[in-house]
């Protein structure tokens, strides 16, 4: 990587987490894009146990207290925000958004212009893609797979080979997702997170 590329560095603080040593990040020049916050030369990042963890290459970025360690690799104009954590061998790419105390581990893959907030965990093979929502406490492992504009919230799992799109559930069982009524719907005002704090 050349000088004049490098878009962070490392701050000199460590932090010892599931025994390794994770480095503070600070962005040495400004980048960003209208999909993901600015950051300015010299703003304080997150946690990164090495460079392979944090592409220099892009607008991506891991803010405030989130993590990326192990073989993860965050990319292109990914960004990974709050307390969230990426690792084991995931990859967050494209124009992803991780945020709050989502966990994104194992071989997962999140990409496309997705987002995955809430304490949601994506991990096995799984794939979330496209414009899909991952929140609350919804778990997709596996070989699972969300996409299109597809929302997946609560406690819903979405496992095995199962798939979920805009156009339906897929193959998936859906007696796993919680049974709300459409009158419970629109008496709920809120979502279970600031949506709008990150909808793009």
């Amino acid at each position: 990587m050349l000088k004049e590329l490098e878009k962070y560095e490392f701050t000199g603080q460590t932090h010892i987490h599931e025994g390794r040593t994770l480095r503070q990040i600070r962005a040495i020049r400004d980048f960003g894009n209208i999909n993901i916050r600015l950051v300015k030369a010299g703003t304080i990042g997150g946690w990164i146990e090495n460079e392979n963890n944090l592409s220099h290459i892009g607008n991506c970025w891991v803010s405030e207290n989130a993590r990326v360690f192990d073989k993860a690799s965050v990319r292109q104009d990914a960004g990974v925000y709050d307390n969230a954590q990426v690792y084991g061998n995931a990859q967050v790419f494209g124009n992803a958004y991780i945020a709050e105390n989502a966990r994104i581990f194992e071989n997962a893959q999140v990409f496309g212009e997705s987002y995955v907030g809430g304490e949601a965990q994506i991990s096995g093979n799984a794939r979330v893609l496209d414009r899909a929502h991952v929140f609350g406490e919804a778990e997709v492992c596996d070989f699972g797979e969300v996409s299109e504009n597809a929302y997946v919230a609560n406690s819903t799992r979405v496992e095995m080979s199962e798939k979920v799109n805009e156009t339906g559930l897929g193959d998936l069982k859906s007696d796993i997702f919680s049974e709300t009524t459409n009158a419970e719907k629109e008496e709920e005002s809120e979502f279970p997170f600031d949506f709008f704090k990150y909808a793009r």
